[in-house]
């Protein structure tokens, strides 16, 4: 049996010391902060250095990854003789899923004896990382097509759940207005987000306080769990 790539974007949030012991394939993403692009992993910033940058009003912006880039690294994997399962992230997030989804039409023609699946997560974040840290650990002792099939079905059992501290960052990616972000924010508004069963990132419920909406957190990952 062929080795297993289980491969994801840097959008999983994964630490460098897990990827490093974990196998997993990771593709780094383009971002830029105040028009300059960096390369997620190229040691440019920290998360610290990142985020304390957009807290001190830095724009950032991502970059998706595109067809061609898709391609070529997944070619890397396959030219390895190893098999991949790439899961993408949220396609209601970004395009990177559809560019991944075309270069694995053309790489099933050009590699036939290899097996790849592209899979659309519906995560981001640590969810995506958590996500991909289960189905490379379910990869170790399964095939290929049992592999498939648990991230098939598992993809919609992953749970995310978090609160913001500045509703700007919402309204600037377009996820509320810049109306509801002002009056949120003057009135303290916490809400708590979540990712929906088409992979899009929804308001769960409105709270205010950061410490109310820790507590809703915290309420609602007991009953999850339970």
């Amino acid at each position: 049996m062929n080795e297993i790539v289980i491969s994801v974007e840097s959008t999983c949030d994964l630490s460098e010391e897990w990827v490093k012991k974990s196998g997993v394939s990771v593709i780094n993403m383009e971002y830029s902060i105040d028009g300059t692009v960096y390369v997620a992993g190229d040691g440019s910033h920290t998360s610290k250095s990142f985020y304390d940058k957009m807290r001190e009003g830095a724009v950032t912006k991502t970059a998706l990854i595109n067809e061609y880039d898709a391609e070529n690294y997944l070619s890397g994997i396959l030219e390895t003789g190893a098999d991949v399962i790439h899961l993408g992230f949220s396609s209601s997030l970004s395009g990177t899923y559809q560019s991944f989804a075309a270069a694995e039409e053309k790489l099933k023609r050009k590699y036939p004896e290899r097996k790849i699946a592209v899979i659309d997560s519906l995560c981001a974040s640590s969810g995506q990382g958590y996500y991909a840290t289960l189905v490379s650990q379910y990869s170790k002792e399964h095939t290929f097509e049992q592999t498939v099939e648990y991230a098939e079905s598992l993809k919609h059992r992953i749970v995310h759940l978090f609160v913001v501290d500045d509703l700007k960052y919402l309204a600037r990616g377009g996820r509320i207005s810049k109306a509801t972000a002002l009056l949120g924010n003057t009135i303290h508004m916490k809400p708590v987000m979540h990712m929906n069963k088409e992979g899009a990132l929804v308001a769960y419920k409105k709270v205010i306080s950061r410490k109310k909406s820790l507590l809703e957190v915290s309420n609602r990952a007991a009953h999850v769990y339970n």
